[in-house]
């Protein structure tokens, strides 16, 4: 989406989002500028303790949490493939 094309409205007022939002998912600059998660609270909690894994250079416990959240959002979901790849150059 074009930043031009994103208006958020907050207190009765409307701006746009300061940050850019071409290329991104509406999911992703609700969540950002609206505090608000179209996904599962699980789902936010288990990818923030995934990130903190992959922080760590813990990879087990990483594809545990990955395989919790699989199971949350199916086989296709392209944060999948995103932490699948961070798990990959974690070797």
């Amino acid at each position: 989406m074009k930043q031009e094309d994103v208006i958020i409205m907050e207190n009765s007022k409307a701006f746009s989002p300061c940050s850019d939002t071409y290329n991104r998912s509406l999911e992703e600059i609700m969540e950002e500028h609206m505090e608000i998660s179209l996904r599962p609270k699980e789902y936010v909690e288990l990818v923030e303790n995934l990130r903190v894994c992959i922080r760590k250079n813990s990879k087990e416990d990483a594809n545990e949490i990955l395989d919790k959240i699989k199971n949350i959002v199916g086989e296709d979901d392209p944060f999948l493939v995103t932490a699948r790849i961070a798990l990959d150059r974690m070797d």
